[in-house]
């Protein structure tokens, strides 16, 4: 097993992984249970200031890998659990061949002394041969009634090499990798190794695999929850392990599509590309554009759509905004930076969370003068494109009242400006703890926090609010030709990266007095993109044939 401890930072008003701590599996001294046999937590017997202290961890807190986990042993079975023993036997017979080969590789001395020689001399012979040793300068000297022989081995010697073969073998047997050995002996083939080492991706795949459902069950959801709160989930998975056979496939692929099981399209031909490293094949029947939109093409409705003048107004409001904006965020955040400033070097830091952030209302004009644009351009994109469908544009009784449409404009422009503000106040916070923490205030660095936090922030308010005026001005201008109107289509197209759950409305059409008109008016509110959703709804008139589907 293998634990992690999860260790938080936050960089751009954003959680993230800062690391994952290991806590080495020889000091974990306890694992805590909950009644249910689940894990709520561990005891550390960690090394801190020079003394063993017991430190409690949280399972909120901790990723824990186990290999071949049961019921609540979360410690597991080790991979190398069956290659121990032989791993233990190998070691050992290594450590005899060597001692075997250095008694043989140097003969033995044998000295012979007369029955009449004294203690000393014995004793003499005895040191001899105690330190007698192989090297450039050996030599004995023995008087003349002693004498020295040098003796080789004799006698059967066991040959250990076989038995150390054995247990490397099963060393390799007992991970699935005995196809390494093949080639070593007088047996074994290329097809025996190729079904072999199969076994042993197979494994591996197995391991990588509950690698990764562990970060998808216990890291993924709680960075994400951190961050985004209750969206769909990304997904961590390995790569491939197998090496594909392209001869092979190239003679199945081959057969397939001569006897008509598949037919020839890029889509197939991608696959082969991708296996060959070779770029994509582009679909020469593809409606494409000058600016970059989803590539895909247009229905009979969208035909009636300007969609690279809405594109290039959006973009255009966009930039708009940053730049409306920019030069306010700037003043509030040298004021907010001089403000904590003062707070720090009074002491009271008790009074940072009251930090006000100004100029909000010159902040709230910025963004609405931009934003009514919009509004306006999104109504008279629906005009042009009913008036291509033979709809009458004389405007009819009962318009959206003028009040109500600016008073969300307003609100909107406000909610803008108070979200940016409270990013700034929140960024700024943690960064003067931080900084107080270190012990280290730096003003200019606590500006570029701030002023690299505003400009993420910007862009991100600004993408959502040009949408959502847009598609609202496209709504309201619908309302007052809804009796002209028969069904409504969802695209896509504005959306070059488009996500899942916009994928799979891509081209959807409905009744006009169906809920999805409502729902999906102002852009898609499940879009993994959030508020960088572009897609949009296209009004169709009575007066066009219904698409065949």
């Amino acid at each position: 097993f293998s634990t992690f401890e999860k260790v938080w930072e936050i960089v751009d008003g954003k959680v993230r992984y800062r690391k994952l701590a290991p806590r080495l599996p020889r000091t974990v001294s306890k694992w805590l249970l909950d009644a249910n046999g689940g894990l709520e937590g561990i005891e550390q017997h960690a090394f801190i200031n020079d003394a063993y202290k017991i430190i409690t961890i949280p399972s909120d807190k901790l990723l824990v890998f186990t290999n071949e986990k049961e019921g609540s042993n979360f410690e597991g079975t080790s991979i190398l659990r069956t290659a121990y023993k032989h791993w233990y036997y190998k070691d050992n017979l290594y450590r005899i061949d060597g001692i075997g080969a250095e008694k043989n590789a140097v003969a033995f001395l044998k000295l012979t002394y007369p029955t009449t020689a004294s203690d000393a001399d014995i004793k003499k012979c005895d040191e001899v041969g105690q330190h007698y040793q192989a090297h450039e300068n050996q030599y004995v000297s023995m008087p003349n009634d002693h004498d020295a022989t040098l003796l080789g081995a004799t006698g059967h010697i066991k040959d250990l090499m076989p038995s150390i073969e054995h247990h490397n073998k099963a060393i390799s047997e007992s991970v699935l990798a005995d196809f390494l050995n093949l080639g070593t002996g007088n047996v074994g083939s290329w097809a025996l190794s190729k079904d072999k080492s199969s076994f042993f991706l197979m494994s591996l795949g197995a391991l990588g695999k509950n690698i990764c459902d562990t970060f998808n069950a216990y890291a993924i959801p709680q960075w994400v929850h951190y961050n985004y709160g209750d969206v769909d989930l990304p997904r961590l998975v390995h790569g491939k392990l197998d090496t594909r056979n392209l001869q092979e496939y190239a003679t199945a692929a081959t057969s397939l599509l001569q006897s008509g099981g598949i037919t020839h399209d890029n889509d197939v031909e991608n696959v082969f590309r991708e296996m060959l490293d070779m770029p994509h094949k582009e679909d020469s029947t593809k409606k494409t554009f000058s600016v970059k939109l989803k590539e895909r093409e247009l229905t009979q409705a969208e035909k009636y759509v300007s969609f690279t003048e809405i594109k290039d107004k959006l973009d255009s409001a966009e930039r708009m905004i940053i730049e409306a904006c920019k030069e306010v965020m700037e003043r509030q955040i040298n004021n907010i930076v001089d403000e904590s400033i003062k707070i720090i070097e009074k002491g009271q830091l008790d009074k940072i969370s009251g930090l006000e952030v100004r100029y909000k209302t010159q902040m709230t004009d910025k963004i609405y003068s931009v934003l009514e644009d919009l509004l306006k351009f999104g109504g008279q994109q629906v005009k042009k494109e009913l008036s291509v469908q033979n709809v009458k544009l004389a405007e009819p009784v009962g318009a959206e009242d003028d009040k109500m449409v600016d008073a969300y404009l307003k609100a909107r422009a406000s909610a803008g400006a108070a979200t940016l503000g409270n990013k700034l106040k929140q960024s700024a916070t943690f960064e003067i703890l931080k900084q107080v923490k270190e012990g280290v205030i730096d003003k200019e660095e606590l500006k570029r926090g701030l002023l690299d936090l505003s400009d993420k922030e910007l862009v991100a308010i600004a993408q959502y609010s040009a949408s959502e005026a847009f598609n609202y001005g496209r709504n309201l201008t619908m309302k007052l030709y809804i009796d002209e109107i028969d069904r409504v289509q969802y695209s896509a197209i504005l959306d070059e990266n488009t996500c899942y759950e916009c994928e799979k409305l891509d081209g959807m059409e409905w009744n006009i007095d169906a809920p999805e008109v409502a729902r999906y008016a102002g852009g898609n509110p499940d879009c993994l993109g959030g508020g960088r959703c572009r897609c949009m709804l296209v009004y169709i008139s009575k007066y066009e044939t219904r698409a065949v589907k």
